[in-house]
C-alpha cells in the first residue's frame, strides 16, 4: 500500500429546493503508476481482501483534516454534512471504531457533521452489535445513510428498525434523459416512505436540468451528480450554492 497514490476528490451535495450548498461527500482516487486510474469499486474490494482497508480509511481521514476542516466558518447554526464510506467489514473493527471517533471529534470542532455511508447491498448482513454501534454514534452526532437505495433487497419493516438517516436513491432510477412514470411513481414511494419515518433522501446521478426539475417537483430534498458538479480536489469554490456555479 503506498499512500501517496491515493487522493480523495469531493462532491457537493445541494438542497434540491433552495440550490443551496448542504456538505460534500469524500472519494477515493488511486492512480497507479502501473495500471493507471483504477475505481474505487475495484480496489476498495481488494483492500477489504487483504486486510488494508483500515490503514486506507486513515489515509483518506488525514486528507479530510488536511483539505476540509481547516474551513468552519458557516453561518449560524447551519453544519454542512461530510459524507464518508465505510465496509460493513470495518464497524465492528475496534482499530476503525477509534479512527471514527477521531475523526467526528475534528469534524465536529470544524463545525461540520460527520456521515458514514453503507451500501443497501449489505444491509441484510448488518449483525446486532453493528446495528448497536450504528445507534452509538448516532448518539454522538454522526449521521448513518443507505447508500445506493433501491438496488437491494431490505424491507420496508427492516428499514424501520435500523438507526438511519439518509436513504440515498440510487442512480439507475435516472438513468434517463427525463424519469419514465413508473420511475417517478417508485421515487415518490421512496420519499412517502422516508417521511413518514423522518429518513432524508438524496438523489445521485443528476446529470440534467430536467431531472433535476422532476425531482425537486417530486420533494427531494437534496441530490448530488455530475450535472450539478463534478468530483474534484478540494476548493473553496466547492462551497457555492447552485446559482453561483
Amino acid at each position: 500500500y503506498e499512500p501517496e497514490q491515493f487522493s480523495a476528490a469531493y462532491q457537493p451535495l445541494y438542497n434540491l429546493q433552495t440550490g443551496a450548498f448542504s456538505g460534500v461527500e469524500v472519494l477515493s482516487r488511486w492512480n497507479s503508476p502501473e495500471l493507471g486510474t483504477v475505481p474505487p469499486d475495484e480496489f476498495i474490494a481488494l483492500a477489504e481482501a487483504r486486510g488494508l482497508i483500515n490503514l486506507h480509511s486513515a489515509r483518506m481521514f488525514a486528507l479530510i483534516e488536511r483539505d476540509v476542516l481547516s474551513w468552519c466558518s458557516w453561518e449560524k447554526g447551519f453544519k454542512p454534512i461530510l459524507a464518508v464510506n465505510v465496509s460493513v467489514q470495518q464497524i465492528d473493527d475496534e482499530a476503525f471504531k477509534a479512527l471514527i471517533l477521531t475523526l467526528n471529534n475534528k469534524v465536529k470542532a470544524a463545525n461540520w457533521q460527520l456521515e458514514l455511508e453503507v451500501i443497501e447491498s449489505q444491509l441484510m448482513t448488518l449483525s446486532d452489535t453493528v446495528i448497536e454501534q450504528f445507534t452509538q454514534w448516532r448518539e454522538l452526532g454522526i449521521r448513518i445513510a443507505i447508500d445506493d437505495f433501491g438496488t437491494g433487497y431490505s424491507c420496508l419493516a427492516y428499514l424501520h428498525s435500523l438507526p438511519i438517516d439518509k436513504l440515498k436513491i440510487d442512480r439507475q432510477f435516472l438513468q434517463t434523459q427525463t424519469q419514465s412514470r413508473k420511475e417517478d411513481q417508485i421515487i415518490y414511494a421512496i420519499l412517502s416512505m422516508a417521511n413518514a419515518l423522518g429518513i432524508e433522501v438524496l438523489a445521485e446521478g443528476i446529470e440534467t436540468p430536467e431531472q433535476f426539475e422532476r425531482l425537486r417537483q417530486l420533494g427531494c430534498q437534496t441530490g448530488q451528480g455530475y450535472g450539478l458538479a463534478r468530483p474534484q480536489p478540494w476548493h473553496q469554490r466547492l462551497m457555492a450554492p447552485l446559482k453561483d456555479l
